[in-house]
């Protein structure tokens, strides 16, 4: 039987919308595990049901299964290639949220995964994984990842800059922004100042994420209409060709044509079910504006 390939994707309730991004369960099911390449990501929470997924930058070089049942999955600049049968289920975790939920900088569990007990411990990692894992169905744990959630921000502060993680999540979504001096201006913050607080809330230094986001909003034109016409809708503010390539390989990996000649089942799936669910094929461009939160 050839696998198949089921995801559904629900955003949070308002209170937790500003935070987290979307709540999300992927079922594969068949004789032989998926494999597909996904492209840089904010951070997740993920726990496999009644399965392990392996993981890894690059599959020539081999994949190693997750850690634990349930890991953090932090920002990536790179691909995630991922494989694995049965279902698992997540939960993406903007840039405020990070901030909000840990004291932890995000820059050093930037392109890691670890297991979740590092971040809240062992006791209440147990209980939320056995949770999760025995809950009755999708809807479930949603109710229970949306308790747990709300107890840990209970427990914490909100960042003295979560003003400006605001601002310059909003301004990394904006195309018509170009130079990262225009940004830190913007924020009243001066260089040093901006590029700490891009590393400790979003992972990496400002050239960096503004050099992604970019990228990424072409990515999901490129997804929307045929690869054929990709050089009707290259982002304007690359300087040429092998600029835009340069940058494909450097964050997927893979030149254009290699990309688009995979099958891609998992992330056709998830960026499909993701744009109708939460209005953007990807979570590195989540507009909670053009999301509608739960109930």
């Amino acid at each position: 039987m050839d696998s198949r390939v089921t995801v559904e994707f629900r955003v949070p309730s308002a209170g937790l919308a500003t935070y987290f991004s979307t709540f999300y369960e992927m079922h594969i099911t068949g004789d032989e595990p998926v494999l597909d390449c996904l492209p840089p990501e904010w951070a997740n929470i993920q726990t496999g049901i009644d399965n392990f997924f392996s993981l890894g930058p690059d599959p020539d070089s081999g994949l190693v299964p997750s850690p634990s049942q349930m890991v953090l999955r932090g920002p990536t600049k790179g691909p995630t290639w991922v494989s694995g049968l049965g279902r698992v289920f997540g939960l993406g975790i903007l840039p405020i949220g990070w901030s909000r939920l840990w004291t932890h900088p995000c820059q050093p569990y930037a392109d890691r995964i670890v297991c979740l007990s590092e971040m809240v411990g062992v006791a209440a990692y147990q209980k939320f994984e056995s949770d999760l894992r025995n809950a009755a169905d999708f809807d479930d744990r949603i109710s229970l990842a949306e308790s747990w959630l709300t107890q840990q921000l209970a427990m914490t502060r909100p960042d003295r800059n979560q003003h400006l993680i605001d601002r310059l999540f909003a301004m990394l979504n904006d195309p018509e922004i170009l130079e990262i001096d225009e940004i830190a201006e913007s924020l009243g913050l001066s260089p040093s100042q901006f590029a700490r607080m891009c590393k400790r809330a979003f992972g990496y230094p400002p050239k960096l994420l503004l050099r992604r986001q970019r990228w990424m909003r072409m990515l999901g034109e490129m997804h929307s209409r045929p690869y054929s016409e990709w050089r009707d809708f290259i982002d304007p503010h690359y300087v040429d060709q092998s600029h835009m390539l340069r940058d494909f390989r450097d964050f997927l990996g893979m030149s254009p044509s290699a990309y688009f000649a995979l099958s891609r089942p998992i992330l056709n799936a998830t960026t499909r079910a993701r744009a109708a669910a939460a209005g953007k094929p990807y979570q590195i461009l989540h507009d909670p504006d053009a999301a509608k939160p739960g109930d």
